[in-house]
């Protein structure tokens, strides 16, 4: 019986031993990508440099008025942050009765001549040794600010109830109110900046630009706003610039204003992208398809049913684009933007 199994064994191992190994599966192909193409764009404008911006308003458009006349305040009829129109009302006041300026005046011309005979005494003094020079300068002084107000009340009495209409007093600007310094009840005069007005829609964008890109940036070059707090990005342009450098930084202030993408928000800040006239002879290219080839640069431009390879010298940026020169590349043509590396190492296996 033992026999019997070892032959069968033997007879098992005989058969398994004369069977064909199954042949390994072959690697698949790589999968070929189809190339994409896009157009070569116009260059119009390059980056020149991105910077902090912020939105600042410039000074006369900042307005603190004083009433039209000698007035007494009657109530405020505008609030901080309100917007108001030329004309808008912004309070009731009272025009002072000509007795109680003609009383003003008296009480402010006899304080003038009190301050003028101290400061004829301070002289003597100070020329007797008595007293230091810098008592007669401060006795000069109080006697300026004494005739200073005199004169002002002198003007009020002409213009007395100029201005007011029906007892109100109305903005002569268009803006924003900012702030309100003169209390209802108080007696006020044109001098006082009772009332801050802020014409917003004349804000402007402020960045400082080093020395070294001055001959870069000039009245009428084209800048891009990133705004610190999201959204799309605003057009600008360069309006002005500041008449000397800042010493210490060796920058120049410039400023620029909104030509599109709405308006300004006082206070706000972000980046300004500075652009420059785009070099001639120059093409926009997607920056993915500008890729090195042999230590060159170039792109894939379309030639017959396949692509080749074109060197090219990048001349500059445009947001994401690059701004690029090369031999037969121009506005219109098609160049890889999809399936560059297919492409690349196309190029590197051919004789």
């Amino acid at each position: 019986m033992r026999r019997g199994m070892v032959g069968c064994l033997l007879a098992l191992a005989a058969c398994s031993g004369g069977m064909a190994e199954e042949p390994a599966a072959s690697p698949e192909p790589p999968q070929r990508v189809e190339l994409g193409y896009e157009a070569a764009g116009a260059a119009t404008q390059g980056d020149v440099v991105n910077l902090p911006g912020a939105v600042v308003l410039p000074e006369d458009a900042q307005h603190a008025l004083g009433p039209p006349g000698p007035v007494r305040l009657r109530r405020w009829l505008v609030a901080p942050g309100e917007a108001v129109t030329a004309g808008a009302p912004l309070a009731e006041a009272v025009p002072l009765e000509v007795g109680d300026l003609e009383a003003a005046a008296r009480e402010q011309r006899a304080v003038l001549q009190s301050r003028s005979r101290l400061l004829e005494v301070v002289r003597g003094q100070v020329a007797a040794g008595v007293r230091p020079v810098d008592a007669e300068r401060e006795a000069e002084v109080s006697v300026t600010e004494a005739r200073g107000r005199l004169e002002a009340l002198t003007r009020q009495q002409a213009t007395r109830g100029a201005g007011l209409e029906g007892g109100v007093w109305r903005a002569p600007v268009s803006g924003v109110v900012s702030r309100l310094r003169c209390a209802p009840g108080s007696v006020q005069g044109p001098e006082a900046a009772c009332v801050e007005v802020l014409e917003v829609g004349r804000a402007q964008v402020e960045v400082h630009l080093p020395e070294r890109l001055e001959g870069r940036v000039s009245v009428g070059s084209a800048a891009l706003l990133y705004p610190a707090s999201g959204g799309a990005a605003v057009e600008l342009r360069v309006v002005r610039q500041a008449p000397t450098l800042e010493p210490s930084s060796r920058t120049r202030s410039i400023y620029l204003v909104a030509t599109s993408g709405g308006a300004l928000a006082v206070g706000s800040s972000g980046r300004v992208r500075l652009q420059a006239p785009a070099a001639p002879g120059v093409v926009s290219v997607p920056a993915g398809a500008v890729t090195e080839l042999d230590g060159a640069e170039v792109v894939f431009a379309r030639r017959g049913e396949g692509a080749a390879a074109v060197p090219v010298r990048v001349e500059g940026r445009a947001g994401e684009a690059l701004l690029v020169r090369g031999a037969g590349l121009e506005v219109g043509t098609p160049v890889v933007v999809r399936g560059v590396l297919q492409a690349k190492s196309a190029a590197l296996s051919s004789p």
